[in-house]
This record gives structure tokens, sequence and C-alpha cells, in this order.
């Protein structure tokens, strides 16, 4: 009964979203009512499912799930997107001088790394789940390296060039758009429970700020990527502790 009420939440969510952005063409308008609707509650979801299963996970078929996963929704972006006249320029998918792609990677890195420090401080701890997945042997790390390229690439072109501009077409204000497509990257990681959830979310601003300020998506990817392979390999110690 529970699960029905929250997936009947999810879809007038949905629906919401639907009603209010008629500017948007059908595709991007249907997948963005997907991704504030029906998605984040799958999301929620599937976290906890995973706090049921049994451990040890099997870590090899957890990464190339993911690894599917993610592209799957960078394509339904991606089509969504060229079928709505998005142009790759609104998507920034534009090249940045090699300084500036610098400068702004190296601003992400740093303010991620503030707020992974900010929640270690005040006593925030990932779960069992985030230490049954992080990889142990050389295969896995390898794997997992795969898993951290596909996130960076396939969540920005899903969170950031594709829903950014479409909430912004939608909602006509650009903190908003920022604001609910980070909530719903946040989402995304549910996994890590609520002070995950929230972390995500504090990224996904961050993240975002880059591309509305340069109008590339590049150095999102980059340092999105970055991050994911640190924290899941040299950094995965300190994180777990």
């Amino acid at each position: 009964m529970r699960q029905r009420t929250v997936w009947l939440a999810g879809l007038a969510a949905g629906v919401l979203v639907w009603v209010a952005a008629p500017e948007l063409r059908w595709p991007a308008r249907l997948f963005t009512a997907l991704l504030l609707g029906p998605a984040p509650v799958a999301f929620v979801m599937q976290a906890g499912f995973a706090q049921a299963l049994p451990l040890p996970l099997p870590r090899l078929p957890v990464y190339f799930g993911t690894i599917a996963a993610l592209w799957l929704l960078a394509v339904l972006a991606f089509v969504a997107a060229s079928l709505s006249g998005f142009t790759p320029f609104l998507l920034g998918l534009n090249a940045l001088p090699p300084l500036l792609l610098l400068l702004w990677t190296g601003f992400i890195m740093l303010a991620t790394g503030a707020i992974v420090i900010a929640f270690k401080a005040f006593g925030f701890h990932d779960d069992e789940i985030m230490r049954a997945i992080t990889p142990v042997t050389r295969r896995e790390q390898a794997v997992f390296v795969a898993v951290a390229l596909s996130a960076g690439i396939c969540e920005e072109l899903t969170f950031r060039s594709f829903l950014v501009p479409a909430l912004l077409v939608a909602t006509g204000s650009l903190y908003a758009a920022i604001a609910f497509s980070a909530a719903a990257f946040g989402l995304l990681h549910a996994h890590q429970r609520a002070g995950g959830a929230l972390r995500a979310t504090l990224l996904g601003v961050v993240l975002a700020i880059p591309f509305v300020m340069t109008g590339s998506v590049y150095p999102s990817m980059i340092a999105h990527a970055l991050v994911d392979v640190l924290a899941g390999t040299w950094l995965a110690r300190w994180l777990l502790r």
C-alpha cells in the first residue's frame, strides 16, 4: 500500500511537470517528466531493494549493470534532446580553451572536496552498501574506472546538458532549473542513504555552475569522472572509515 502511494505520487509529479512544460516539444517534455516524476521513485525503491540484499554483493555484475544503465539513460536524454531541437551548443558540447577548462575543472574538484570533508566532519559515513561495491582487486578497479568514466559522461549529459536547459525553458528560472536538476541527481544516489543523496544534490549544484557560466559541459564531465575514480580507488578507505 505504501509503495503504491509513493508510485502514485511520482506519477502525479510527472503529470504536473508535463502540464507545466508546454513550451518543450513532446520528447523532451516526456523525458523531463520522467526524470522528475517516476524516475526518482524508482531510484528510491532501488535503494531500498539494495539495502535488503545479502552481503557481500557480486561487484563485477553490479559494475557492468551500472554501466549499461548509465549509457541507456544518456542515450534516452540525447535522443529526446535531438528530437526536440536541442542543438549541440545548447547541450554544452562546446570546447573551451585549455586553461579555462583546467580552471573550471579545478574549481569543481576543490568544491567537491570541501563538501565531502564537511560531511565527514559532521559525522556522515557511507554505509555497508557502499563498502560492498568498493573495488578490491585490480580487475575490479579497472572495471570501476569504466563505471566512473560512464558516470562522468552519462550523468552530465542527462542532468546538466539536457535537464538544465529543459527546465530553464519549462520554468523560466535558471535557479529553479539548477535546483530541480540537482535534486533529481541527488535522488539518483538514494542508495547512499539520505545523507549521501543530500551530498550528491549539493554536488549537482556545483557541477551545474561551470555549465551555466561557460556554456560547456566538459569541465563537469572531466571533474565528475575524476571524483568518482578517486572516491572508488585511492580515497575509498578514508571515505569508508
